[in-house]
């Protein structure tokens, strides 16, 4: 069993490293020209790339949460690459500025290449409360990790529906513990884009963070 549970995670770290080595890669325009995107899209690209121009202060007080929910086909996808392109080229004109782009499962982080959530928050698979106490105590991570989270500005997270409230509660703790100053801030005070596809299954293995209007009340914070 020990030898099992060794092989599984060096087989995980094989794959999140495998990932990570296809995020070393060049600047790549969106292949789908901004003028085609629809003019609700169009006017969140401008918003983030207005914020991104904006003193990191004013960024602070002002963090941009949006909540970007489409079904497939409407254009979500080619309106984060335009997200993605933007904050890639303020990270690279900005050594002090980062950002998570990240879903959950590992095929979709494959084919965008991105990170999944686990992978970039550095969270084991399966974690406990006890591992969450220790996210609060700041002993879950090491101080260079920390100060990686530090830099961090933006958070995209993808695939919605799959999030549960368990992992954006340990998403939003980590952001926490890596700033001080911000720690009675929601997520630090940083910007967050959480986007998804309404109907796509809900997590299984939790509580969603999101239901659909007709399962609203298996929320566990709902209230008729």
């Amino acid at each position: 069993m020990a030898d099992q549970n060794l092989n599984k995670n060096l087989l995980q770290t094989w794959k999140e490293q495998f990932i990570e080595n296809r995020l070393q890669t060049e600047i790549a325009s969106p292949q789908i020209n901004f003028d085609r995107l629809t003019l609700e899209q169009q006017r969140l690209v401008k918003l983030v790339e207005t914020r991104l121009n904006t003193p990191q202060d004013e960024q602070y007080e002002n963090p941009v949460r949006i909540i970007l929910v489409s079904p497939p086909g409407t254009g979500k996808t080619t309106t984060l690459a335009h997200i993605k392109f933007l904050l890639e080229t303020k990270k690279r004109s900005d050594p002090g500025f980062d950002f998570k782009f990240a879903v959950l499962t590992g095929t979709l982080a494959f084919q965008l290449k991105i990170q999944t959530i686990h992978s970039a928050f550095k969270l084991p698979v399966k974690f406990t409360q006890g591992f969450l106490e220790k996210i609060k105590n700041g002993s879950a991570y090491s101080p260079a990790v920390l100060t990686e989270f530090r830099k961090v500005r933006w958070l995209i997270l993808d695939e919605m529906s799959l999030i549960s409230l368990r992992l954006l509660h340990a998403i939003d703790l980590i952001m926490r513990s890596a700033d001080d100053f911000f720690k009675d801030e929601p997520f630090a005070a940083r910007s967050i884009v959480i986007c998804g596809d309404p109907l796509q299954p809900l997590t299984v293995a939790d509580h969603p963070v999101f239901y659909p209007a007709y399962q609203l009340d298996r929320h566990p914070f709902y209230e008729t």
